[in-house]
């Protein structure tokens, strides 16, 4: 069996690997709280890359505590980045609809810039639909980010 086990040999690729190899548990268990999680593994997923996401949606699978924290932030910051592909990831990880999903409370933490550039950067992500399923996509997300401007209003966040 061969797990990449230095910096230079990890990308999402080998990640996955080892997931099918080892199972999500194990792999949490190696990469989380290392300098491979930090600068490799939660930066490609915020990007939103598509081999990334699918990475967040399987170490799901095996996380807990700190490392679900992680996946998390890291997936709601993928949101931000591309928000239709993002969704589909956040639909299948939590069973939530894209209303549900961009209904936001922001209880772990403000993101980085605020609330209202967060949400400005998901809203002119969904300026584009291509497909039927993205509009409609696009739709519910807009009812909870309205839902979400409320709320943040009301409890003062900016």
């Amino acid at each position: 069996m061969s797990i990449a086990v230095n910096a230079n040999s990890v990308d999402a690729t080998s990640i996955l690997h080892e997931i099918k190899q080892v199972g999500a548990k194990r792999v949490v268990e190696k990469y989380y709280d290392t300098n491979i999680w930090e600068h490799i593994i939660m930066p490609g997923i915020r990007r939103a890359e598509p081999a990334w996401l699918n990475v967040a949606e399987q170490l799901h699978k095996g996380s807990d505590g700190g490392a679900s924290e992680d996946l998390d932030d890291a997936i709601f910051d993928a949101l931000a980045a591309a928000p239709f592909r993002a969704l589909h990831v956040i639909e299948r990880m939590y069973g939530r609809t894209p209303e549900d999903i961009c209904n936001m409370t922001f209880e772990s933490e403000v993101p980085k810039g605020g609330v209202a550039a967060y949400l400005g950067h998901i809203e002119r992500g969904l300026a584009n639909p291509k497909t039927k399923q993205e509009i409609a996509m696009a739709k519910a997300c807009r009812q909870g980010l309205a839902k979400t401007r409320i709320y943040a209003k009301t409890n003062g966040l900016k």
